[in-house]
C-alpha cells in the first residue's frame, strides 16, 4: 500500500503559484515578505495570501538567482546597529551617517 501524501501550504519566504507542486516555484520579491501560505506575487491582491511591504525600520532581502532558506523571508528583519530604513519595501538598510 502507497503512503498517504497530504498538501501543505507554501514554505514561508517563498510563493507558489499553482496547485500540486513538489516545492516553491518562486521566491518572494525584494522588499517584501511572504508568510506560509503564499500563493500570489501581485502585492496589490486582496488576498491574505499575497506579499506583505516591509515596514519602516526594517528589510526584506531575496536571493539572487536560486531559491534560498527562508530564514530572511518569512518576516521583516530589523536593521542592525548602525543602520536604518526610513521607507517601506526595503531590500536593504541604510548607514546611519556620523553620530547617530
Amino acid at each position: 500500500m502507497g503512503q498517504t501524501v497530504y498538501p501543505t501550504k507554501c514554505t514561508p519566504g517563498y510563493i507558489c503559484t499553482q496547485n500540486k507542486l513538489s516545492k516553491p516555484d518562486k521566491s518572494c520579491n525584494p522588499g517584501y515578505y511572504c508568510l506560509e501560505g503564499t500563493t500570489t506575487d501581485n502585492i496589490t491582491a486582496i488576498e491574505k495570501t499575497r506579499p506583505y511591504p516591509c515596514p519602516i525600520g526594517t528589510f526584506c532581502p531575496i536571493a539572487i538567482g536560486q531559491l534560498k532558506p527562508s530564514t530572511t523571508q518569512g518576516s521583516p528583519t530589523l536593521c542592525p546597529y548602525g543602520t536604518f530604513n526610513n521607507e517601506t519595501n526595503a531590500s536593504i538598510c541604510k548607514p546611519c551617517i556620523q553620530g547617530y
